[in-house]
């Protein structure tokens, strides 16, 4: 796992209050409303921002780690809160509410499926297959938000899906999450974090890091702070060690600080505000066809600083590579492997396919 993703001021913001975190964000107003469900249900005290807050986090961790490849991130991974009874409980919670986020989150499906395969097995049920309470809460409530947009006339006589089953709810397009202020992660950051944060000042990632803001001035500010911290070790080794003091690992040559700066003074800044342009390309997806989706995917690749875009045009992307639906379906029959009805037959009538009349076929 990238290191870096240890650190919350690099992954993303907290929020102040429960507002600043939803706003008009659709997703976000989904879990919320799922986290006042358990709420109520559970009886909880928690406050809404101290488990949203987290949720977010660890939400954008698996966001960013586009191949989990059965790679748990959140290996030891423990939630505190003096609001629950215990730690697991507030774990189970916690992760609960990042398996929903996950699930509706627009993002490819096999990064989904595997983060929600290890999120289930390893932390979600027990060794004997069984939920952990606020899972099997969640999953209920997503099964009818399912049940709720299929509504084929069928799905009533549907029984309760597999635990391994994938929802689809996929709906709700995420925004890369923005890191804390540069000012603020030089000051929090230290020596020691900044050496194993970049896995022993390995090259690439500190491109990585840097990168993570969009400013020019923000991303000199974390690199020279970097630097500092590069420096600072090698002057304190014997010589001829690494500042890290890991041999084996690939280690950033001083010139390398002045290469990524030219890329730095190079690059574009993008404006994560522009507001305009995601508004543009929400409204591009609900009205475009097919082909007008194609001819806005050229255009926003071939533009001048396309390099700004790259989330938009993976969203149209997307869009261009979904499956046109004929008739209504559900999982059950969309994702191979998932296939509680896939095959088979309901009073004669494929659920694959379109009936050859609007009525039901006589008995």
């Amino acid at each position: 796992m990238k290191a870096y993703l240890q650190y919350r001021s690099i992954v993303c913001r907290k929020f102040a209050d429960i507002d600043h975190l939803i706003g008009d964000n659709k997703l976000w107003n989904e879990i919320y409303s799922i986290f006042r469900t358990l709420k109520e249900e559970h009886k909880l005290s928690i406050p809404a921002i101290e488990v949203l807050n987290e949720v977010y986090l660890q939400s954008m961790r698996a966001f960013l780690v586009k191949h989990a490849d059965e790679e748990d991130i959140w290996e030891g991974y423990v939630f505190r809160s003096r609001h629950l009874k215990s730690d697991s409980s507030a774990t189970q919670l916690c992760l609960s509410l990042v398996y929903a986020a996950l699930c509706l989150m627009r993002i490819p499906i096999e990064q989904a499926v595997e983060h929600l395969q290890i999120l289930r097995e390893k932390h979600l049920m027990d060794e004997h297959g069984k939920p952990s309470t606020f899972f099997h809460s969640v999953f209920v409530i997503l099964w009818q938000k399912e049940r709720k947009r299929s509504r084929p006339w069928f799905l009533g006589f549907l029984r309760a899906p597999d635990w391994d089953h994938v929802f689809n709810l996929a709906s709700f397009d995420v925004d890369a999450p923005l890191p804390e202020p540069a000012h603020h992660v030089r000051a929090d950051m230290t020596t020691k974090d900044w050496m194993l944060a970049t896995d022993h000042f390995n090259c690439a990632y500190i491109k990585e890091i840097v990168f993570r803001w969009n400013k020019k001035n923000e991303r000199l500010q974390i690199l020279e702070c970097i630097e500092a911290s590069y420096c600072n070790l090698r002057e304190e080794c014997p010589p001829g060690t690494p500042p890290s003091g890991e041999v084996e690992k690939p280690q950033v040559m001083p010139e390398d600080f002045d290469l990524c700066r030219t890329e730095i003074e190079t690059a574009v800044e993008v404006e994560p505000g522009s507001k305009l342009m995601a508004a543009l390309i929400d409204r591009a997806l609900e009205v475009f066809s097919k082909a007008g989706l194609v001819a806005l995917l050229s255009c926003l690749t071939t533009m001048k600083y396309s390099e700004c875009v790259k989330e938009h045009v993976e969203r149209v992307d997307r869009a261009i590579k979904k499956p046109v639906d004929r008739a209504p379906h559900t999982q059950y029959n969309y994702y191979e492997g998932a296939n509680h009805f896939s095959g088979n037959q309901i009073k004669g009538v494929s659920i694959h396919a379109e009936p050859a009349s609007q009525s039901l076929p006589q008995n």
